[in-house]
């Protein structure tokens, strides 16, 4: 408390100067001394660790996980939804070891916006062009991938969310792939077309096409 009164009396506001004792004489002191070895591995998916309080939403660069509250106090507010952090709160010599990170937050009234993708190999690339002909009705100017809080796929469709969600390809970029990867892993098994022998070799191997391709 003394902390605290000390700086706002140095004419910092109440909610900066909380964030700024909160980090170097609590973040730092636990996690820059008693798990200095092991906090860059220290995360979770059910607590933000900066707070204790809140559900961690935000993946930094760092592999860190922060709830919304922490990112807004922590970073830099660009908008009512976007948010830029320079460095992670949980590592005490993380200062510019990473480019400052965009966090795009969800509207305060948005419920989790979920995309679901089906399998159905080359048919797939029908839910590619959909998604790009959406997108060409925002303009163009906002990718895709930031309606959804979550996008999840069977098949090729998990191929596609790999693409837009942990690659951030663009969707023209994901056409791309897609048919690439389709053409290379849905090509005819030598030998498939000898009668008799292509039944055969079906049978032997379980399957009607080369999983080499798909797999690499």
């Amino acid at each position: 408390m003394k902390l605290l009164d000390h700086r706002v009396r140095e004419v910092e506001s109440g909610e900066n100067a909380a964030v700024a004792v909160h980090r170097e004489h609590t973040l730092m002191a636990f996690y820059g001394k008693n798990l200095k070895h092991t906090g860059s591995i220290f995360r979770s998916h059910s607590v933000c660790l900066c707070c204790l309080f809140e559900q961690p939403e935000h993946t930094l660069p760092c592999d860190h996980i922060l709830c919304s509250s922490c990112v807004k106090s922590f970073g830099r507010m660009k908008n009512k939804t976007i948010v830029e952090i320079q460095d992670c709160p949980l590592e005490a010599d993380s200062v510019g070891r990473f480019k400052p990170c965009t966090v795009y937050l969800r509207p305060e009234n948005a419920g989790f916006r979920v995309l679901s993708l089906d399998s159905g190999g080359i048919r797939g690339v029908v839910q590619l062009e959909v998604l790009r002909l959406l997108e060409r009705e925002w303009n163009g100017r906002i990718p895709i991938r930031y309606f959804f809080d979550l996008m999840v796929g069977t098949g090729t469709g998990g191929l596609i969310a790999l693409g837009l969600g942990k690659r951030h390809w663009s969707l023209d970029k994901c056409i791309y792939f897609f048919e690439r990867i389709c053409n290379e892993s849905y090509a005819r098994r030598p030998g498939r077309g000898i009668p008799g022998i292509g039944r055969l070799l079906e049978a032997y191997s379980r399957s009607k096409y080369d999983s080499l391709a798909l797999d690499r």
